[in-house]
């Protein structure tokens, strides 16, 4: 009798050899940056995933994503109107982070009611998984310390933004609103000044005085989300280590 031939060794699936790669680009940088780091990376190709620091931590103005979630919900089950004010104050909240368009969005999520609508926000976000976000107060633009905050965390920012990519989250119509809404961003300089000139980037920052947050939808030729999230850092500092962090995934993940 033939004695079977060894079967070939199992080729390594690319994706798992990209997450690996950035998994050890993460796990170097954010070990040497100062303050407190969250980042998390997900491959649109497979789903497959790395987060590193794992932990809930002030969103600053990555709040305004639920709050995007909490208007299109809302238009979804038919308790907000969807008219010209509503786009406008979506494009003027996303595209230039205005805490005045976030908090006439709040108006109308609540009815004119600023407890209910943070309530609101905090009970739509846990709704849909989003379980380390929650709204405690109004956008205000003061600096981080407040003795109430609004947090996140980048495993959740990182799963907002692949289900808007896969067209999933609320429904295809509003996620590919909330991509355009992400494309429009005007803050360019952390994760997308990573990526070479003319890559598309879908992106949201956040930033108070010792926070600087960018989470991103990558189009590259292997697409991503990258999520980064720092507080307790120097704000003089922080931006560019979120962009060198960007250049070292780019260059993983491709």
């Amino acid at each position: 009798m033939a004695v079977p031939a060894p079967a070939a060794p199992k080729e390594p699936d690319p994706s798992e050899t990209r997450v690996a790669a950035v998994k050890q680009v993460l796990d170097t940088k954010l070990a040497q940056y100062g303050g407190t780091w969250s980042a998390t990376y997900i491959d649109l190709e497979s789903g497959r995933d790395v987060t590193v620091n794992d932990e809930k931590l002030v969103a600053a103005s990555l709040v305004k994503l639920y709050i995007m979630l909490a208007v299109f919900d809302g238009i979804e089950h038919g308790t907000i109107t969807d008219d010209v004010n509503v786009d406008a104050l979506l494009k003027q909240m996303i595209t230039v982070s205005s805490n005045e368009a976030a908090n006439g969005l709040l108006s109308r999520i609540g009815n004119g009611d600023g407890k209910a609508a943070i309530a609101t926000v905090t009970a739509i976000a846990q709704r849909y998984g989003f379980t380390s976000s929650e709204e405690l107060r109004t956008l205000t633009g003061m600096a981080s310390g407040n003795a109430v905050e609004n947090w996140t965390s980048t495993r959740d920012c990182g799963s907002f933004l692949s289900q808007v990519y896969a067209g999933t989250l609320v429904s295809k119509n509003a996620s590919e609103r909330m991509m355009q809404l992400l494309l429009g961003q005007t803050r360019r300089t952390k994760i997308p000044a990573g990526v070479p000139s003319g890559v598309k980037v879908a992106n949201k920052t956040g930033e108070l005085a010792a926070v600087q947050n960018d989470v991103a939808i990558v189009f590259g030729t292997h697409p991503y989300v990258l999520a980064v999230m720092s507080n307790d850092i120097s704000s003089a500092v922080a931006p560019s280590q979120i962009t060198e962090l960007s250049r070292a995934v780019w260059d993983a993940a491709q």
